[in-house]
């Protein structure tokens, strides 16, 4: 799954940003936003729609979303593959 700071975004719009992508409708929160609280609920709302996409629970956005991080044990681990494979060859 995708890394995310959440840190940074005010108290409950992740919720409530991850709920309406869930399909409940709490409305969008304290009114009014400035263009920076809401230009923040537009990242955010996007980074939640991609990390539910790649756990299949809804559809990936047309926009498109960054491709998932892997994690540094499955980087190790292909690297050793690959490393051991290209002894069997004999190319190391």
């Amino acid at each position: 799954m995708q890394e995310a700071n959440f840190t940074r975004f005010e108290f409950p719009d992740g919720f409530r940003a991850a709920a309406t992508l869930r399909g409940f409708n709490f409305g969008h929160g304290r009114q009014p936003q400035t263009q920076a609280q809401m230009a923040d609920r537009a990242r955010l709302t996007s980074t939640l729609e991609c990390m539910l996409a790649d756990l299949k629970l809804v559809p990936t956005p047309q926009s498109g979303c960054p491709a998932p991080r892997a994690a540094r044990a499955d980087v190790e681990s292909i690297v050793l593959n690959v490393l051991r494979e290209l002894e069997t060859r004999g190319i190391l």
